[in-house]
């Protein structure tokens, strides 16, 4: 491919995530990825087989973005708690800044589109090694994330950032005894 071909691509697929934000992570329609591109739908089939292509690629992408925040490279020194906070703190900050609907955290997928196994998995591990939790690990992770679904939410609506301290106080103030 082209220069030309990928950068298009990119910004079709790029669209296509801020539409699927925008409809709570269904899939979207030809018809609404061509308006919101500006691209007419017959050529779209220059760079993709089709619709369900582009919503693959989008939520790919998305999942990719949400199990980059698990990479983060940490000293094995830090306790488990400090590194789930550090963790959930830069999940707040990437449903921030990409706007990505907050259903994917706090819902399970019921088609399967986005798989958060890895990063349910890696909390829950941490979760296993600390001490305190009013729950077990795998409900400390549902708790988390719903949590941070609605902080995320909260701040959307009042149209301000989510305080640097919310995970913190999560643990704080829910998660442990």
């Amino acid at each position: 491919m082209t220069q030309y071909t990928d950068s298009v691509r990119e910004r079709i697929i790029g669209d296509a995530i801020k539409l699927i934000c925008r409809k709570c992570s269904r899939e979207i329609s030809l018809a609404e990825i061509s308006k919101a591109t500006g691209v007419v739908a017959p050529v779209f089939y220059n760079y993709f087989k089709g619709i369900e292509e582009i919503n693959k690629e989008a939520f790919k992408k998305i999942e990719e973005d949400i199990i980059s925040v698990i990479n983060i490279k940490l000293p094995s020194s830090i306790p488990p708690d400090l590194k789930a906070i550090t963790i959930a703190y830069n999940l707040i900050k990437l449903f921030e800044k990409a706007g990505f609907s907050t259903s994917i955290i706090s819902e399970e997928q019921e088609n399967g589109q986005i798989d958060l196994t890895p990063l349910r998995k890696d909390m829950e591990s941490l979760f296993g090694k600390m001490k305190g939790l009013r729950y077990d690990p795998e409900m400390s992770v549902n708790v988390l994330f719903h949590q941070i679904a609605a902080h995320v939410e909260y701040a959307r609506k009042k149209n301000v950032p989510v305080p640097d301290d919310t995970v913190e106080n999560i643990f704080r103030h829910i998660l442990k005894n």
